[in-house]
């Protein structure tokens, strides 16, 4: 290998340092532009050689997920499971109806899956996007492996199924409506209800406690290759991790407290009242 370079060897060499061999479903957090360049190949080939070798460390035997998340949705009020693009990084944009990944229906916050569980994901009831009884959910439940790869902790949308469990008081539920559509034909209609932020009073957010609480888990890991900046640890290790801090301080995450708490105490200024028709873009 080149000095300034990342080949296949490295790269299965950094997953193995962050994933366990008994790590049954591995989640994987991507934005691979910050070392991608070191791979050496064309840039356009880059997202499909990365997940194929993913995919060979990962074997047949375990699920693989990835998040495709479509925050669009609240705009366009359409979704296409096969050709939708992923709005989180051309990694999972690479698995996107391709040969063994079902994508799941929820129309903004939706995963790609291969292994065993595939297609288990169209099967949850997805209440809401962070809820119990959908993917982050379910990851909790059996305790999969989250990994950042060249995004930061602060990146993993884990972190909202604990805002939502927790209930913290600086966001309300509110459902988007619109069509799923496949094959280019309309199907049904489909909806998603998400723990939405204030559109009047924007929270402004500072997640970075978040970063040094996951790194003190006896389930973190983090690859010794510099070039390749990958970190993991244990789903139900970042669900307890993060609860600490809120249940500590229900505002840990926000700056403009006195802002927020004001629009909470005079009743979230009447945004809730339009929560089901789902007007806006609250994300």
């Amino acid at each position: 290998m080149v000095r300034d370079r990342i080949d296949k060897k490295a790269v299965q060499h950094a997953l193995a340092e962050v994933i366990s061999d008994d790590d049954e479903v591995i989640s994987i957090y991507s934005g691979i532009w910050s070392f991608s360049h070191r791979l050496g190949l064309p840039a356009n080939t880059v997202p499909a050689k990365l997940k194929e070798w993913i995919e060979e460390f990962v074997g047949s035997e375990r699920t693989l997920v990835f998040p495709t998340y479509t925050w669009s949705f609240v705009r366009t009020r359409s979704y296409d499971p096969a050709n939708t693009p992923s709005e989180v990084g051309v990694l999972s944009q690479a698995t996107i109806n391709q040969h063994g990944y079902d994508r799941t229906l929820q129309p903004i916050y939706s995963y790609t899956l291969r292994g065993p569980a595939s297609a288990f994901g169209r099967q949850l009831p997805c209440s809401t996007s962070w809820g119990a009884d959908g993917i982050m959910g379910w990851l909790r439940n059996v305790d999969a492996r989250v990994c950042v790869l060249g995004v930061p902790w602060t990146s993993c949308a884990y972190i909202h199924a604990v805002e939502e469990a927790t209930r913290v008081p600086y966001r309300y539920f509110k459902a988007f409506v619109g069509t799923l559509t496949e094959n280019g034909e309309n199907r049904r209609s489909c909806s998603e209800t998400m723990y939405v932020r204030s559109l009047h009073v924007p929270p402004t957010f500072d997640y970075t406690p978040v970063t040094r609480t996951i790194r003190r888990a006896a389930t973190h890991r983090k690859s010794k290759n510099s070039m390749i900046p990958l970190e993991s640890a244990r789903a139900k290790d970042i669900f307890n991790s993060v609860s600490e801090i809120l249940t500590g301080n229900c505002y840990a995450f926000i700056q403009n407290v006195g802002e927020v708490q004001s629009w909470v105490e005079l009743g979230k200024a009447g945004e809730m009242d339009g929560a089901s028709r789902g007007g806006g873009d609250a994300l």
